[in-house]
């Protein structure tokens, strides 16, 4: 009877301990969004803005963008699109293999969009929106394409003196809806929490850039999808032509006084992950990027989705070629980190881990192992900040001492 007790004992921890793990991280989220919850609601106050403005400012990308894609029309007489970028901005390719791959890559992308060069006599728009005890804020609109514009909200720490020179954060959210209403029809710009993108940058003395990017049009949460497929149809591609928005952003932030050209990274969550590795692949002023809820087996992602999820990241070769550590390895020598919640809901972490096992031998072939990081956390499809922004500093050879006084570290 004693032995009974003791194997149906031991059977009973064997089953906890297989469950007992996930019990145990869904507990440690629950209570770490309910410290999140207390942090933003007793948070110093920080600038709001007009909801209706930042509608109306998604809804304005999606129409310019529209506008464009109406005006392509391929010369019958010249069918055939370049196949090298025309932009000016580009290096002279090497013949090696990346920079090879790289070429593919812009191609499959069809990237640059057409007219990238035409509208550098176009006058920047800066407008302050305000400040707080934190960070000051400004809206700027950057041409990029004929009638297609960058937007976003740059932040500088409010402690920075107007003349010193800042590493910039790019920082790129992911695909969202439109944003809830508030009782004063007034929205924060960021709030307390690690998993704000810009949060804890500010208070480490980095410039942070918040680009804008199409993901409703008004209350039409299915505007992505149209313009993929119009874009595809004109020629083009609606990544592209968001990817050329970022660069637009670098070429304007490099130019600034209060910028330091060298040091300058971008990092994002779930499509702004996207946006975030597809960029540092193609731009290599990019010095370090950080990938935050995206990077996985691309392959079974895609085949888990369906047909058409997923749609934007369906373009040529996207399924056979350009898996995540392929598209990494482009970002080598310089720094990636990439990051993944253990119970990612949409990204499950084996796919993660895969992919980051291999993208590291990729940095180790590279001679840049010391230049890749994987962070699995005990999280959903969110990110932590807090946690990659000490391998953004070492990248970018950022510390204390060159932050600007008073912010903490």
């Amino acid at each position: 009877m004693r032995q009974r007790y003791w194997i149906l004992l031991t059977v009973a921890l064997l089953i906890w301990s297989f469950f007992a793990r996930g019990v145990y991280e869904f507990g440690w989220v629950v209570a770490r969004r309910a410290s999140e919850a207390v942090s933003v609601r007793t948070q110093p106050e920080v600038l709001r803005q007009d909801r209706s403005r930042l509608v109306d400012r998604a809804t304005e990308q999606a129409d310019e963008i529209d506008r464009y894609l109406d005006g392509r029309r391929i010369d019958p007489a010249d069918p055939q699109r370049p196949s090298a970028p025309a932009s000016s901005r580009q290096q002279a390719s090497s013949s090696d293999r990346f920079e090879h791959l790289r070429h593919e890559l812009r191609k499959s992308l069809r990237y640059p969009p057409t007219g990238v060069d035409l509208v550098s006599a176009e006058t920047v728009l800066d407008e302050s929106l305000g400040a707080d005890e934190l960070a000051t804020y400004r809206a700027i609109l950057l041409p990029t394409l004929p009638g297609v514009h960058a937007s976003g909200v740059y932040l500088r720490p409010r402690a920075a003196r107007d003349d010193q020179r800042l590493p910039l954060l790019i920082a790129a959210q992911g695909r969202i809806g439109p944003p809830g209403q508030s009782a004063d029809g007034k929205l924060r710009v960021m709030n307390r929490s690690r998993r704000d993108l810009a949060w804890d940058a500010i208070q480490r003395g980095y410039a942070v850039w918040l680009p804008d990017f199409v993901h409703f049009r008004g209350d039409d949460i299915g505007v992505r999808d149209r313009l993929t497929v119009r874009a595809w149809e004109s020629g083009e591609s609606l990544l592209a032509i968001e990817i050329a928005k970022v660069v637009t952003a670098i070429d304007y932030f490099s130019s600034r006084a209060d910028i330091d050209p060298s040091r300058i990274a971008m990092l994002g969550f779930s499509y702004g992950g996207f946006y975030a590795l597809y960029t540092a692949a193609l731009e290599p002023r990019l010095r370090a990027a950080a990938v935050l809820g995206y990077f996985n087996d691309r392959q079974a992602v895609l085949d888990a989705s369906g047909p058409v999820g997923y749609l934007d990241w369906r373009f040529d070769r996207s399924r056979n070629l350009w898996r995540d550590p392929v598209v990494a390895s482009l970002v080598a020598p310089r720094a990636l980190i990439v990051q993944a919640g253990v119970q990612d809901q949409l990204f499950p972490i084996a796919g993660a881990r895969r992919a980051a096992e291999e993208t590291r031998r990729q940095f180790v072939d590279r001679g840049a192992d010391d230049r890749f990081a994987f962070d699995e956390f005990v999280g959903r499809h969110e990110f932590d900040v807090a946690r990659v922004l000490p391998f953004i500093d070492r990248a970018l050879d950022f510390g204390p001492a060159q932050a600007p006084a008073g912010r903490a570290r």
